[in-house]
This record gives structure tokens, C-alpha cells and sequence, in this order.
């Protein structure tokens, strides 16, 4: 038979890794004390009542409800699982998702090419400059650099540079 030792607050705190003022909060929401505290007395506890009554407070979170999913729940949400997963696994097929890992790749080599072409600028209008005197026509050229720059990779397409990749 379990041992129906009481503890207090403190001991509970640490048993269960949270603030003693987690579990004052819990008090105040309807955790069971097995002593009620009192002026100069702390609330003392039943642990095996307090993690019942945390863990129908965790199922109600989860569930919507304290009460156990019947077999015809469970078999219907599983049902529902796999039809969700085959239905995922048809868009992929038809193309209308792709995983994240070739999201993150396309975006990858995307940063790549800015990057690229955005260093190429200072390359660029180095020799454009050399010699330039003209505040405003420093400020054009280099404008225009990073304007050929953007441009470039607006017209660079992820796609086409995937299907060359595979051939």
C-alpha cells in the first residue's frame, strides 16, 4: 500500500521541478491540499492527489474534456490521421506542396546569388569611380550598379536553375 505521507509546499515544489509559486497558483485553481494552511502553517499535500488532479487538468488542455476517448473516438481520429497524411502525400505528387528542406535549399541558393552579385559591386564600380570627383555622379553610378545587380536576380529563376541542375 502507498504511503499517504503528506508534504508541504516547499517539498512539493521540488519533487515536481516548478516555483513554490506555481504551486500556490495551482491551490488557487483547485489543486487538493490534504492540510489547508493557516496563519503561521504552510498547505501540506497528498502527492499522489496533487498529480491526479494535474494530470485530468493536462488531459482537460489536451482534450477539450476529462474523459477517456472511447475505442470508436480513437479508431475515427486515426482514421482521420491517415486520410490527412495521404491526402498530403497526393499534393506532393501533384506538385501543389513541396517539403521545407527544398524550400530551404531554393532559398539558400537565392541569399547565394544575392550575395554574389552584391559583392560583385564594389568590383564593378571601383573603375567606374576611378577619378571621380562628382558627389551625384559617385551616388549614379553606384545606383546603377546595384540596380544591375538587383535586376540580374530578379530575372534569375529557381526553377530553371533546379531542372539544369538535373540534366
Amino acid at each position: 500500500m502507498a504511503s499517504k505521507k503528506l508534504i508541504t509546499t516547499t517539498e512539493m515544489s521540488a519533487l515536481l521541478g516548478v516555483h513554490k509559486n506555481t504551486i500556490h497558483e495551482w491551490v488557487s485553481q483547485g489543486c487538493p491540499t490534504a492540510v489547508r494552511a493557516t496563519r503561521g502553517h504552510a498547505n501540506q499535500f497528498m502527492l499522489s492527489d496533487v498529480l491526479e488532479w494535474h494530470k485530468s487538468r493536462a488531459v482537460i488542455a489536451a482534450t477539450g474534456s476529462n474523459d477517456l476517448m472511447s475505442a470508436d473516438e480513437a479508431k475515427r481520429r486515426k482514421l482521420m490521421a491517415e486520410a490527412g497524411l495521404q491526402e498530403i502525400e497526393l499534393n506532393k505528387r501533384k506538385g501543389e506542396i513541396i517539403e521545407l528542406a527544398e524550400v530551404e535549399k531554393k532559398l539558400s541558393n537565392t541569399f547565394a546569388v544575392i550575395r554574389s552579385n552584391m559583392l560583385k559591386v564594389s568590383d564593378r564600380t571601383s573603375i567606374r569611380l576611378i577619378g571621380e570627383t562628382d558627389e551625384t555622379r559617385i551616388k549614379k553610378i553606384i545606383r546603377e550598379e546595384i540596380n544591375q545587380a538587383l535586376e540580374a536576380l530578379s530575372s534569375w529563376n529557381t526553377y530553371e536553375e533546379e531542372v539544369e541542375d538535373d540534366e
